[in-house]
This record gives structure tokens, sequence and C-alpha cells, in this order.
């Protein structure tokens, strides 16, 4: 499992590299800002009473601000939800700025989550 995740991650490179190579932009150019991408990851916390249909907004800070509005991605990392119910669980990043966005987690119908946790990339735009 962990060789199909590297070579993915090789090829998602490779691929970026020849893209640019392609477009005629040396890659000295794209280091101008001295921008790196920033990652971590951000939990719910544990749901106590009703957990069913709720949205979490967690507000995530870059540890340095970017010099303009990067791309952020979100993947699941965790979830604990209920085995007798439907799972149904969103996430998304909301309102990204230079310094930072809100990372939304949320449930709806019958689904009850107990805690989530979710990891997030943030990459020069």
């Amino acid at each position: 499992m962990y060789q199909i995740a590297l070579c993915t991650v090789f090829l998602l490179i490779a691929s970026t590299f020849f893209t640019i190579k392609s477009q005629g932009c040396p890659i000295e150019e794209l280091n101008v800002k001295n921008e790196k991408c920033q990652m971590g990851q951000e939990g719910t916390g544990n749901c106590v009473g009703n957990c069913v249909g709720k949205t979490y907004t967690l507000p995530i800070k870059f540890k340095s601000e970017f010099t303009s509005i990067p791309q952020v991605i979100v993947a699941l990392k965790t979830l604990d939800v209920d085995k007798n119910q439907n799972l149904r669980v969103y996430t998304n990043a909301e309102s990204i700025t230079t310094k930072g966005f809100n990372l939304i987690v949320k449930t709806w119908a019958s689904t009850s989550l107990y805690t989530a946790q979710v990891s997030w990339m943030a990459c020069p735009n």
C-alpha cells in the first residue's frame, strides 16, 4: 500500500515538473517567493451529548503568512461514527486567506460523529 502511495506522489511531482519545464519556466523562478507548503492536522474533539447532524468550524492559522492566497487541500484522517447509522461526512477549507482558513467538518441527517481528524496542506498559488 505504501508503494502505491509513494508511486502516486512521485508521479504527481514528476508530472508537475514536466508541466513546468514544458512551459519554459525555470525551476529557479518558482523559488523567488521562498515559500513552502505548510501542513497539519486538526480534530473535532470528542462529541458529548447530541452528536447527530453537527457542523464543526475549526480555525486554522498558518505558521507563516503566505504572500498570496494559497491552494488548500483537506483529507479525512480518522472517523469515529455510530455504526448503526449511515455515514455522511463533509469536509472542506473555507474562507481561505494568507493567514489561515476555516476547516469545516459537517454531518447531516442521522449520522452521529463522535470524533474526526482532518489532515490539510496549503501550498503557494
